[in-house]
């Protein structure tokens, strides 16, 4: 699997009750700039897996506005990066609509053949200030069905319910029905 290091442990450790161990590579890979993260993630395990030549797992994820017609999508971190949790308020205080979806897709690919996708969704709405800590937008995500952001969320609640472990846990299935 390729990427932060954070998110390599939450995979390995939801991977592992599957029985399907990981290796994490670091590999500096060009994202397409996409708002669907499916296509990101099939870009990206193309690229891996033509550099590596050894079958990758690449998986990433995506926060939807409904106020922005789907935006930022996959462009997530670039937001993040240039207005930050706060920005992302206030741009949905001025539409006065909260609802997001965060989605994660995992792409597993093997030299020669085509990446198998499976994506995790979970819907939710924008928090009225950010609260926690976390990666990226936890602060400000909270799913539908709770009253806390995944930033006050301990790792081990947040996992339980995340888009991520959705992803994995069909991947994981599939992996072990495709051996």
């Amino acid at each position: 699997m390729t990427g932060n290091k954070e998110k390599f442990k939450e995979a390995s450790s939801i991977l592992e009750a599957y029985g399907v161990c990981l290796e994490q590579v670091s590999l500096d890979i060009r994202e397409v700039q996409e708002i669907d993260v499916e296509v990101v993630t099939k870009k990206k395990a193309e690229e891996a897996v033509k550099r590596l030549r050894k079958p990758v797992i690449v998986e990433d994820t995506a926060l939807y506005l409904r106020a922005l017609n789907g935006f930022p999508g996959a462009l997530i971190d670039w937001m993040l990066k240039s207005i930050g949790n706060n920005g992302i308020i206030r741009i949905v205080n001025e539409f006065k609509e909260r609802k997001a979806m965060a989605v994660t897709c995992v792409a597993f690919c093997k030299p020669g053949k085509k990446p198998v996708t499976f994506v995790g969704e979970i819907n939710g709405k924008i928090a009225k200030k950010a609260k926690g800590k976390g990666f990226g937008w936890d602060p400000i995500f909270i799913p539908t069905g709770h009253k806390r952001t995944f930033g006050e969320m301990s790792k081990k609640e947040k996992n339980k319910i995340s888009m991520r472990r959705i992803a994995l846990e069909k991947f994981a299935k599939w992996f072990l029905r495709a051996r």
